[in-house]
């Protein structure tokens, strides 16, 4: 082809080849940033190009000791070189095969998930408060069976839980007092009175449509409506608008929260995609908890 490298290149080599594109296309200056395995070809170009380079950003460096390192090595596989024939394709295939887990493990999970079902509705009582207290014990052995310094890893996924919880904090501050804003200034309930005779007709009363419009904003405001219905006298938990905003707590999600907080969290602004798709799983969710209702629980 038009660029046929002799022998398996090195970063090095990826580091000069880069030098040379930046060279080729007059770039005098710039700013590097670097992810996983990018990020030693980005400190290469930066030690090399220290006058050209005016910051470095790195993501996911891969900084092991020596022996994390040598077990690190021990996990990957030698490289395949390509070859005309692609026969280098079946061999990869059979290398990553042999080092997954054995079918009678997947057939064994799934099986003791598919058996959780009748157990949960004929004993469920008896063993509902050892679920937690076996799923600790199972992962706390897996780890020890693994070989898995379970303490520290814990110590260290604690340390990265507090610094997004930091991070989210803004965010989980602005959403929360916009939702405290809609309710407190009577424009849900205005909303309500205009569409809850429309939305009784299908099997949404009004009683219930305030759970269906704040669950997808606030987990906490959507579970306050929850409780204030349920201890209600007049509706109580075993009326049919119970059963609905129970069934609605279940099926829908709070998106505008976690768009909100766990994408500003990373700084991601444009949602694209994220909007459209949660929004219509949660009128999926309401309409089938509507259907089912009706279905099971209409006065």
């Amino acid at each position: 082809g038009s660029f046929d490298p002799l022998g398996w290149p090195s970063v090095t080599d990826y580091r000069n080849w880069l030098i040379e594109a930046i060279d080729g296309l007059n770039i005098e200056a710039f700013h590097l940033f670097g992810h996983h395995t990018g990020t030693h070809l980005a400190t290469e170009i930066a030690a090399s190009l220290t006058d050209r380079t005016r910051s470095l950003m790195l993501n996911g460096v891969a900084y092991l000791t020596a022996n994390e390192r040598e077990q690190f090595r021990e996990m990957v596989a030698d490289a395949v070189l390509p070859d005309a024939d692609g026969r280098y394709l079946s061999e990869t295939w059979q290398v990553a095969e042999a080092g997954a887990y054995p079918t009678w493990v997947s057939v064994a999970a799934l099986s003791f998930i598919v058996a959780l079902v009748p157990i949960t509705i004929f004993w469920g009582r008896t063993i509902s408060p050892w679920i937690i207290p076996g799923i600790m014990i199972a992962l706390l052995g897996f780890g020890f069976a693994r070989r898995v310094p379970v303490y520290e890893s814990f110590v260290d996924g604690a340390r990265d839980g507090f610094s997004v919880a930091v991070r989210i904090i803004p965010y989980l501050v602005a959403i929360l007092v916009a939702v405290a804003m809609l309710r407190s200034s009577g424009t849900l309930e205005v909303f309500i009175s205009l569409v809850g005779p429309v939305t009784g007709k299908v099997g949404l009363p009004a009683e219930a449509l305030p759970m269906a419009l704040l669950r997808p904003l606030s987990g906490s405001g959507a579970y306050a409506i929850l409780a204030s219905i349920i201890s209600d006298p007049a509706i109580g938990p075993d009326s049919y608008v119970g059963f609905l905003v129970s069934t609605l707590q279940g099926s829908t999600e709070t998106t505008f929260y976690v768009l909100a907080v766990y994408f500003g969290a990373v700084q991601v602004r444009r949602f694209r995609h994220g909007l459209a798709a949660g929004l219509t799983a949660d009128a999926a969710g309401i309409a089938g908890a509507v259907v089912i209702c009706l279905l099971l629980f209409a006065p």
